[in-house]
C-alpha cells in the first residue's frame, strides 16, 4: 500500500510532528508496563495512545501505518486480556513495530511517500496472537 502527498505539506508536518510525540508516549508507556504490567491506567494510557495514534494515521489514509498501528493494538489487548507479564519475545515485538513505524515516518517525510513493506511485521504479530 502506498500514499502520496505533497512533501512540503503543512499537514504532513503537523502530522509527523504528531507522530513523533505519540510515538515516542506510547514507547514510554510500554517501557512502564513492563517494570509494572498489574497497573490498569498504564494498560488503558497505551491502548487510547495506539488508538489516537492509528486514527491520525487514517485521517491521513496512511494504510501501513494504521495496519501496523491496529496489530500492535491487538498484540496489547490479547496480553492484557490473558493477565500475562511483558516478556523479551513480546518487547522485542512490541519494539521492531516501533522502528518499522518510524522507517514509515522517515520515508513519509522524505518522499511523501509510504511505500515500506509491513507485511513481515504484521505476519510476526499474527504468530502470536494465534499461538
Amino acid at each position: 500500500m502506498q500514499h502520496r502527498m505533497g512533501s512540503h505539506s503543512l499537514l504532513l508536518d503537523e502530522y509527523l510532528d504528531e507522530f513523533e510525540d505519540l510515538l515516542s508516549e506510547i514507547e514510554q508507556t510500554f517501557l512502564d508496563l513492563e517494570e509494572n504490567s498489574s497497573q490498569e491506567h498504564l494498560w488503558d494510557c497505551l491502548m487510547r495512545n495506539l488508538h489516537s495514534f492509528k486514527g491520525s494515521a487514517q485521517l491521513m489514509g496512511l494504510d501501513p501505518i494504521v495496519s501496523v498501528a491496529h496489530a500492535m493494538e491487538t498484540l496489547v489487548s490479547q496480553c492484557r486480556q490473558q493477565g500475562e507479564n511483558i516478556d523479551s519475545a513480546m518487547t522485542e515485538l512490541y519494539f521492531h513495530c516501533v522502528d518499522v513505524l518510524r522507517d514509515l515516518a522517515d520515508e513519509l517525510g522524505v518522499s511523501g511517500t509510504c511505500y515500506h513493506d509491513v507485511s513481515p511485521v504484521l505476519r510476526k504479530i499474527d504468530e502470536i496472537v494465534l499461538a
